[in-house]
């Protein structure tokens, strides 16, 4: 299973990292309605996908998703491209993750993006309308 490789946070990164250690739940909603984009690479082959509790809350939160795609990643995520996919090596992420940081109507894009995903996907009364037409 290959790894997914560490990037080293130089001084072109750390200005816009805020790294918070665990938080509980009732603190993350807060720093994620406070961040400007939310990050999730996973190591080896599995990329993001729904399964993700992580990834739902920056889902609720409306926030542009940078991560990476793999064999667990969901084809809706792929098709409503309301996630930016950063597959590249380690390092050479780092010029879409500061694009991204850099420029506020592109996250302003994707930040729709991820809340319209939300509404059509995630949203409670949307799976329990989708729940309810199953059962009848």
């Amino acid at each position: 299973m290959a790894k997914t490789p560490k990037i080293d946070i130089d001084s072109t990164l750390l200005p816009y990292l805020h790294i918070t250690g665990y938080l509980n739940r009732e603190e993350v909603y807060k720093h994620l309605k406070c961040s400007d984009l939310f990050m999730q690479f996973s190591t080896g082959e599995g990329g993001v996908c729904n399964k993700s509790g992580s990834l739902a809350a920056a889902f609720v939160a409306g926030l542009p998703i940078l991560g990476n795609k793999g064999d667990m990643t969901n084809q809706t995520l792929i098709d409503e491209e309301v996630i930016v996919f950063a597959d590249k090596q380690g390092e050479e992420n780092l010029p879409i993750l500061i694009s991204l940081l850099e420029h506020p109507a592109k996250r302003q894009l994707h930040a729709q993006r991820t809340r319209d995903y939300y509404e059509k996907y995630l949203d409670w009364s949307t799976i329990a309308e989708q729940y309810l037409a199953w059962l009848t």
